[in-house]
């Protein structure tokens, strides 16, 4: 019993005084967990998505007003992206707040954007409306958002099949978010060749014909024909790195 006593008595001492540790460096930040790299995507029709990254910074695309049908966009958004200067797609004014805007046409040409917001590298890449150079409707900025280890590529109104040298400029997709109604961009064959172009893994058509849109689009079946397919009842999903499927799948969101 004596012996007993006299190893605790180091063991209190200890106890009492605190145990020496090792200072952690506070100049290296703490890395978020595996479950935390996540971003939540949210699709509110045609062209309006938006993207949350893991550190909270809420982006928004191509914002459309009532005139296309569609309920105007979510509040509190931090950054908001517009591909080319159409009604459908660059109704700014209807976000609130005081939100960042990146253009990604002025002066008709796409401005040339790279920039990091917070957790989130926002690139441009030059791209045209149309099969003839940008001379019917004009240049086109596709938005390349690289967050949580992923690439995430809004490709706007595209109108042709990309060349060897926008795909390189692109890189890889992880998730793509891609007009497929045609008449006024690529349709569902032509979809479905950008698609392959780009490797990507997670498709999420837009820009097609729905009960509420109010002109004239191709509906979105004909470019799910002959692909896998997740239709889901809710506008919005959360996707990791981790979890993206080996072979490319095509999710359809209910924007209601």
């Amino acid at each position: 019993m004596r012996r007993l006593v006299i190893l605790l008595i180091p063991l209190l001492f200890l106890v009492a005084c605190g145990a020496p540790s090792t200072p952690t460096p506070t100049s290296v930040p703490t890395p978020l967990p595996l479950e935390e790299k996540i971003i939540e995507l949210g699709w509110y029709g045609h062209s309006t998505f938006t993207i949350k990254s893991p550190e909270g910074l809420l982006i928004l695309t191509d914002p459309c007003g009532p005139g296309t049908g569609y309920t105007p966009p979510p509040p509190d958004i931090d950054l908001v992206t517009v591909s080319h200067n159409h009604f459908d797609h660059n109704q700014v004014q209807l976000v609130k707040g005081e939100p960042i805007t990146l253009y990604g046409v002025t002066d008709s040409q796409v401005a040339k954007i790279d920039q990091t917001f917070r957790d989130v590298r926002v690139r441009t890449v030059a791209t045209f409306h149309d099969e003839s150079q940008g001379s019917q409707r004009g240049p086109n900025g596709l938005f390349l958002f690289e967050v949580a280890g992923m690439r995430l590529a809004h490709l706007g109104d595209l109108g042709h099949i990309l060349t060897e040298e926008q795909v390189t400029q692109i890189g890889p997709v992880d998730i793509l978010l891609i007009p497929v109604g045609g008449v006024s961009t690529i349709d569902a064959q032509k979809a479905t060749t950008v698609a392959e172009q780009l490797s990507a893994k997670l498709i999420f058509p837009m820009h097609y014909r729905t009960p509420d849109l109010k002109f004239e689009l191709a509906s979105v079946d004909e470019f799910l024909e002959g692909k896998t397919v997740e239709r889901l009842d809710t506008n919005s999903i959360t996707i990791a790195k981790e979890t993206l499927p080996e072979r490319p799948k095509v999710i359809v969101l209910n924007y209601k």
